[in-house]
């Protein structure tokens, strides 16, 4: 629910930050007037100087320019140019090209103007910038003959401008670009008729605009009133499944067999989320970035009223309001982010249920391993529904840190659910692991530990835009018979303390947690959070929340900056890392994929970890959808000390290795791992570090990272 920018979408703002202008007022009406309703996916600049401006007062700005990072950026800047050529050159362009032509608004849109097809639609407000326009034109001309395109004869009164392309193999017959440019307004297309009616509509009202599109409009006046009146930089706007649809309807080439998950979410009711959209600021609100965020999902017809706005599987979207989701005082203050959300757990089992058998092709898998759990004599015996989930609350934490040296093992992961009666919890938890996982005790707590356990659960194997369904089940049978197991967690530890069920990635980090419990100087007494939960308060944050999200951006993005510049990000096992290799890797067995990235020419993290501050999202469940409001603050901002040192983070190599210590059965392994890890036992005194390490710990909590498995 939590929406970040895709990575198409960042591309092409970085390259719109890329185009210099001085801005002009004109009368060039806005792109989405002129859009039509079938563009899937939309992003705009209203001013490319001003926008241009705005960042490079942000620490992103001043991180860009840095000197330390100029031979990546340079390399960076050069790799997107040269995508951006490859994404353009059909229609002659280059993001180079583009320089010094924009005078007011530039937009991109992904067009679908008909199944199977989509057009990408460029619109720029030329105002001041004619004559560049005029050149521009005149140099598409000759970039597209050369390639040996075709001009199509034309009536000198015609504005517009049509080359028909050169067959290419595995692209469709019959290509062409087209260009106009008309009053201020320069637009061009791989679509002919797609722009023709764009033309058309500067004449009069479309009435078929992107504007009328009610989910757009919805969005907009959304963010509209939350933004008070505040000029918007940046506007974007996706139909998800639109999307999706369209893209693998156009893929070409083979498609890669695996979970069909596209149709998975359609079947099981998923499209009641009918677009996502908002606003993104630079230097605003007090902020370095803002950004508000609509997930448009009205209740279906009839369900306006009703318990359950969504039906099937899209039922476990339902995120309860209340209070205003403080931390807990069990979570540590070192910690890189803190996520905390509301959500009817029990709706959320019940629709489940339907989704696992979408996934799986086969009706009655989901209700046949609940039922196993429950009534093979050979199994737990455990009724899940009733003596787990029927002893759970609404609120769901899930915490994150890293362990020194950094490598693909770094990452740690905790999720905490709150529980209604934590003795049958555990009673259930204890009858689950019972036999699979090594039991331990830990200043009082019993942790049942599952180390590298055997999974039935079969590698996650995402479609991407090509995929194809369930229909070929010999295919994915064997594919299912060669795969690894691959948990998302490969080593586990659960217990159930403080009024939660914990589930954590590492021993040393559970034991961590339950140490900080009911102590006074956890993440919420830090500054930095603070900071953070005031500027919440000022953009409208209050006890409506279903979601509150904090991040020191420095500590989350530390690990995977680390593994880019050395090279192993694809080896990571984190969860990003996971999901990267799921969707960027070529889907063959036990073949590590290639860095797309080349992080070779990045400095160390430490030389410019000062221009990544703090950061936190809100989002409020509304009769229509959430609302998401995010940001992302000046470092320097954080002065006022809150603690005389914090817990320095974990050395693995100085520790005893998390393996050797999970091989051990017997409870000895636990003050072993204690001893060589964090936390100190009650009665030691911490470790103090040095002073100048001490220095930013006082602050926020942290403690600076210096080492990097290579």
């Amino acid at each position: 629910m939590i929406c970040r920018p895709s990575r198409t979408s960042l591309s092409a703002l970085c390259t719109l930050l890329s185009l210099g202008c001085t801005t002009l007022l004109g009368a060039v009406p806005k792109s989405e007037t002129l859009l039509p309703d079938t563009a899937k996916a939309f992003i705009s600049v209203a001013d490319i100087g001003m926008l241009r401006e705005s960042f490079n007062r942000t620490q992103w700005g001043q991180l860009v320019h840095d000197s330390a990072m100029q031979p990546f950026v340079e390399d960076f800047r050069h790799q997107l140019q040269q995508k951006g050529v490859r994404q353009l050159e059909e229609m002659g362009l280059s993001w180079q090209e583009l320089e010094g032509v924009p005078g007011g608004e530039v937009s991109i849109a992904v067009v679908r103007p008909q199944p199977g097809r989509r057009a990408i639609v460029m619109m720029i407000d030329v105002a001041g910038h004619k004559d560049q326009a005029t050149a521009l034109l005149e140099k598409i001309g000759t970039n597209l003959v050369r390639r040996g395109a075709t001009a199509l004869p034309r009536d000198s009164r015609d504005r517009m401008i049509i080359y028909n392309l050169p067959a290419e193999e595995g692209k469709r017959a019959g290509r062409q670009a087209a260009y106009f440019l008309k009053d201020d307004l320069l637009a061009a297309s791989d679509d002919l008729e797609t722009l023709q009616r764009i033309a058309a509509a500067m004449a009069t009202d479309r009435t078929d605009s992107l504007a009328h599109f009610k989910p757009f409009h919805e969005i907009v006046e959304r963010c509209d009133k939350s933004a008070g009146g505040v000029s918007t930089q940046v506007r974007w706007f996706i139909e998800p499944f639109g999307y999706a649809t369209m893209v693998r309807e156009s893929a070409t080439g083979p498609r890669r067999k695996g979970i069909d998950l596209l149709t998975a979410l359609k079947n099981q009711g998923f499209t009641v989320i009918q677009g996502i959209g908002g606003y993104l600021n630079f230097s605003a609100d007090g902020c370095d970035l803002v950004h508000r965020t609509m997930v448009y999902a009205p209740p279906l017809p009839g369900h306006e009223n009703s318990v359950d706005k969504y039906e099937l599987a899209a039922r476990l979207l339902k995120f309860p309001t209340s209070g205003d989701l403080e931390p807990q005082s069990w979570v540590p203050r070192h910690v890189a982010t803190y996520n905390t959300f509301n959500l009817d757990i029990k709706t959320a089992f019940a629709a489940v249920g339907p989704l696992v058998d979408e996934i799986a092709a086969e009706k009655g898998v989901f209700h046949d391993v609940i039922d196993s759990l429950k009534n093979d004599p050979q199994g737990p015996q455990v009724d899940i529904e009733k003596d787990l989930i029927g002893n759970l609350g609404t609120r769901v934490s899930v915490v994150t840190d890293y362990q020194l040296p950094i490598g693909p093992k770094s990452e740690r992961l905790l999720v905490a659910v709150e529980t209604a009666n934590e003795a049958m919890v555990a009673e259930t938890v204890a009858k689950t692991m019972k036999g699979d996982a090594a039991r331990r005790e830990f200043e009082g707590h019993v942790i049942w530990e599952i180390v590298d356990e055997e999974c039935a659960v079969p590698d996650l194997k995402i479609e991407d835009s090509g995929a194809v369904n369930h229909a070929d089940r010999e295919d994915v049978a064997a594919a299912d018979k060669k795969a690894k197991d691959h948990p998302l967690m490969q080593n586990a530890a659960v217990t159930v303390a403080f009024g939660h069920l914990f589930v954590a990635s590492n021993l040393g980090f559970l034991e961590t947690i339950l140490h900080q419990a009911g102590k006074s100087d956890g993440l919420a007494s830090c500054a930095d959070y603070r900071l953070v939960a005031n500027q919440i308060k000022t953009l409208g944050g209050g006890s409506d929340m279903s979601f509150r999200l904090f991040s020191r951006t420095d500590e989350e993005y530390r690990p995977t900056y680390e593994l880019i510049r050395t090279g192993q990000m694809p080896k990571s096992e984190s969860v990003l890392g996971q999901l990267l290799n799921a969707l960027l890797g070529d889907g063959k067995e036990g073949v590590v994929r290639k860095q797309r990235i080349d992080g070779g020419k990045l400095p160390e993290f430490d030389t410019i970890s000062h221009y990544f501050g703090p950061a936190g999202t809100y989002v409020t469940s509304e009769p229509n959808g959430w609302f998401i409001t995010g940001f992302m603050l000046d470092k320097s901002k954080i002065s006022e000390p809150t603690a005389d040192d914090a817990s320095p983070r974990i050395d693995a190599a100085a520790a005893k290795p998390a393996e050797a210590a999970a091989a051990k059965k017997d409870t000895t392994a636990v003050k072993e791992t204690a001893d060589a890890k964090e936390p100190p036992a009650k009665d030691a005194p911490a470790k103090s570090p040095s002073a100048a390490q001490s220095a930013p710990a006082a602050v926020t909590g942290q403690k600076p990272a210096e080492t990097t498995t290579k």
